[in-house]
């Protein structure tokens, strides 16, 4: 599991998608959400803001929404 220094290091390198829409999402695992929203509410939505709060990213979007994530066990989030 990655700590919290690794963590920030992924937040400042996704810095570079502010201002950038999401194009298509891959992988939306259903059974670890926790409230049920469609992929459509996050499509072609600006990138307004990354933050994070403790080992968790947080992705503001230009539609009011934000998605949190969690880099699992292995510390991996891939970007195409």
């Amino acid at each position: 599991m990655p700590e919290i220094v690794e963590v920030e290091i992924v937040k400042r390198s996704l810095k570079i998608l502010v201002g950038k829409k999401l194009k298509k999402i891959f992988k939306f695992r259903k059974d670890k959400v926790k409230f049920e929203v469609p992929k459509s509410s996050f499509l072609e939505r600006k990138v307004v803001k990354i933050s994070r709060w403790g080992k968790y990213l947080i992705f503001e979007f230009s539609n009011d929404l934000s998605l949190i994530l969690h880099l699992g066990m292995t510390g991996n989030l891939f970007l195409t």
